[in-house]
């Protein structure tokens, strides 16, 4: 599993948003979202598969390191909300 290389992860969040649709943005207005349930589950998968780590914190480096590009990540404290909020639509795919 360690061919998998930093181009996959896009192939994985289209996988991910099959399973699950994306939320519409508050017709109320607000702040955008940042970093989406599905990117955040995508990021969480795709870290385990390639560099396994053994916390949120590791994989909020590993992600700040190699994917800041790609991601707009929040601070440190909103990535870890995110990823408690995506643990029901990560079991759903696992």
């Amino acid at each position: 599993m360690r061919l998998l290389r930093a181009h996959h992860i896009t192939n994985l969040v289209a996988v991910v948003d099959s399973f699950l649709p994306r939320a519409s943005a508050n017709p109320k207005g607000g702040r955008p979202v940042i970093l989406h349930i599905n990117e955040t589950i995508a990021l969480m998968l795709f870290s385990s598969f390639v560099a396994p780590q053994r916390t949120l914190k590791g994989i909020y480096n590993w992600a700040q390191t190699y994917y800041y590009r790609r991601f707009r990540l929040p601070s440190y404290k909103s990535f870890v909300r995110k990823c408690h909020q995506a643990l029901a639509g990560m079991l759903f795919i696992l």
